[in-house]
């Protein structure tokens, strides 16, 4: 089981795609406030390379770390603008109220911004994945730098 080469792009991969599933999720999208799961996705993917190979590097931990989190943005990105496609119309009833009963000068152009952003799916997805990409990919090289320094050389058993 020691000195195999970890495949790291596949467990990126996967570790990335179930992070992103579970960040997008109602409910469980609730522990992601503090990064959460993209930080447990990059440290399950240093787990995972440390279990095939043996040992866990620092570099091999942060660069699988920070591959799941870039998978992780991608899947995040496109469960988040479905799901938010799926409840624009009450979102934006939302917003209009919520923006009447604030009695501030709050200029056109932001409403305006605010409606593309609800009703255009393509500016919804730029918008989450421009914020997720930086977050996910930091979360997961955390996550995955802590997976190194925990595991290290320490032989699996």
């Amino acid at each position: 089981m020691t000195d195999r080469k970890p495949k790291v792009f596949l467990t990126a991969l996967l570790s990335g795609i179930l992070a992103g599933i579970v960040s997008a999720t109602p409910y469980f999208s609730a522990l992601n406030c503090c990064c959460f799961w993209f930080i447990l996705g990059g440290f399950w993917a240093g787990f995972i390379i440390w279990k095939e190979s043996g040992n866990l590097p620092v570099g091999t931990g942060i660069g699988a770390g920070f591959l799941t989190g870039i998978f992780a943005a991608v899947v995040y990105s496109v469960l988040s603008t479905i799901l938010f496609s799926l409840s624009s119309e009450s979102t934006l009833a939302q917003m209009r109220e919520i923006l009447s009963q604030m009695n501030q000068d709050i200029p056109p152009e932001f409403i305006e911004v605010m409606e593309q952003l609800v009703q255009s799916p393509v500016v919804a997805f730029v918008s989450i994945f421009a914020f997720s990409i930086l977050v996910a990919s930091l979360g997961g090289l955390f996550g995955g730098l802590i997976a190194s320094l925990i595991f290290g050389k320490r032989k699996v058993s």
